[in-house]
């Protein structure tokens, strides 16, 4: 049996479900929809008729009408009904598996329950896929001994209740509502009673197939499950495919064998959760600093925490990753499904500079060189740091080069000590500032203010003698352990 029944619904006293569906199938909401036609954007039927009309929905009906519901869901409404298919019945132990068995129903204890958990999926109002969103819903049952309430988890297009249960077809019209079908029969759960914990409540989540995998193959489940609690940014399935191989797809990380690869798979995730439940609304606004689970490599090096932006209700860590979707709901915390997976830094700026060098193209050349100087040595020493927080606005080589140009010099080194050191300090912002932490206007340097300009994701940044020429960030949040890169196209003059 794929689920434990509660003891009120055990094989005397148990029903099965649901209201009227589909006779039509519309906007899909995952690839192994039922084989149902496409129906009509609009229905002159109603709940009861498409489901009527749909052969896959013959348990339903027959649930329905023992449940003495099918004048109320032929009724004015408008509901939206959250409708099992049949094969969704057939999971259930007999007499509920059939459409047969359930017409067959006598006890009146049986019927009354089966009424409750038909309304237990149903909705007031007339709810598409587009208007429903992560969070608890109110259903039409009475609150007593069992929930009337389910839990929705909604990431991009899948639409996820109860964390067991997945919307295979979303918005099938009828004229008093609108029909979602479902992959399993919905039961509720005691009053006191939530959702799954954070493991499960993924599990639920077919966007989170590949996380699961991880987790699973780092030995986290167990931690994940227990207590906690815990706030866990959860990378959906299209994050992962980002990832280098054998990190892209749930299958190839299952496959995984090696004990290093194992060890890396597992700091990577540790550094998706935070201790403590936080919903979005506990995330202070502006820049703020989240230490998470993961270990520090070693003493004094901060490569294990995340960096959140918010602006508004939007969310952006590390200054490129977004939460998609806050606030999912589990029994030991929170989960909030991000777009990117977070990868720990593993280099300091000065690192992060150097290794540049060697690379093809090679890149920062001449900014290596200018902080090598002995008048820069403190620059270096900062930016070679563990322990400091900065922001480097790093010049590409071509850069340095219009910039000799423009002062009459073929070489780096005809260019005074103290004339360097300033422009260089012009580039140094004595705090972590992500793009998305940057505004309009004046920021603070080690060598006085620049002016920043945003325009969506296009970021600029000038100095006073730069005139009106701004140098455009061209690639942005280089995140080291000891502060964040953003590389630019022209050196900023005081």
């Amino acid at each position: 049996m794929l689920f434990s029944l509660p003891p009120f619904l055990s094989l005397r006293r148990l029903p099965v479900l649901m209201v009227a569906l589909l006779g039509f199938a519309v906007t899909s909401c995952d690839d192994d929809d039922d084989n149902t036609p496409t129906p009509p954007a609009t229905s002159t039927q109603n709940i009861v008729q498409v489901a009527q009309a749909n052969p896959d929905f013959t348990a339903l009906v027959a649930a329905v009408t023992k449940a003495d519901l099918a004048t109320t869901l032929s009724g004015t409404g408008p509901f939206t009904v959250f409708a099992p298919t049949n094969a969704a019945f057939a999971k259930l132990p007999d007499p509920f598996k059939t459409a047969t068995s359930i017409a067959a129903i006598t006890d009146p204890t049986q019927i009354a329950t089966l009424k409750d958990i038909l309304l237990y999926h149903v909705l007031a109002g007339n709810k598409k896929a587009a208007d429903l969103n992560t969070g608890p819903q109110t259903t039409l049952k009475a609150a007593g001994s069992t929930t009337n309430v389910i839990n929705l988890t909604k990431t991009g297009s899948t639409i996820t209740i109860n964390g067991s249960s997945t919307v295979r077809t979303a918005d099938v019209a009828a004229s008093n509502g609108t029909i979602h079908a479902i992959d399993n029969v919905l039961i509720a759960g005691s009053s006191t009673s939530g959702p799954g914990n954070i493991v499960q409540v993924a599990q639920g989540n077919s966007d989170f197939a590949t996380l699961v995998a991880a987790v699973t193959k780092a030995d986290l489940g167990t931690t994940l499950s227990g207590a906690g609690p815990f706030t866990v940014f959860a990378p959906t399935n299209a994050a992962f495919t980002e990832l280098p191989d054998p990190f892209k797809t749930a299958t190839s990380i299952a496959a995984i064998t090696d004990a290093a690869q194992i060890a890396t798979l597992r700091n990577i995730l540790l550094y998706h959760v935070l201790a403590g439940n936080k919903k979005a609304a506990d995330f202070p606004s502006g820049p703020s600093a989240q230490l998470t689970a993961k270990p520090a490599s070693a003493t004094g090096v901060n490569d294990n925490t995340v960096y959140a932006s918010k602006t508004g209700s939007a969310i952006t860590l590390n200054g490129t990753t977004s939460v998609v979707t806050a606030d999912v709901a589990a029994s030991n915390g929170t989960i909030h499904a991000i777009n990117k997976v977070l990868i720990p830094p593993t280099r300091k700026i000065s690192e992060i500079v150097v290794a540049a060098t060697t690379a093809s193209p090679a890149q920062f050349t001449v900014l290596l060189a200018a902080l090598q100087r002995t008048a820069a040595a403190d620059l270096l020493k900062a930016a070679d740091d563990a322990s400091s927080n900065l922001t480097v606005f790093a010049p590409t080589d071509a850069a340095f080069q219009a910039l000799l140009a423009q002062l009459g010099f073929t070489s780096l080194n005809q260019v005074p000590d103290t004339d360097l050191v300033n422009i260089l300090k012009l580039h140094i912002v004595g705090s972590r500032a992500f793009s998305s932490d940057l505004t309009n206007g004046p920021v603070t340097t080690l060598g006085g203010p620049v002016t920043v300009g945003v325009s969506g994701t296009s970021v600029t940044v000038r100095g006073a003698g730069n005139g009106t020429n701004n140098a455009n960030v061209v690639i942005a949040n280089q995140l080291a352990n000891n502060g964040v890169v953003h590389v630019i196209d022209r050196v900023l003059r005081p």
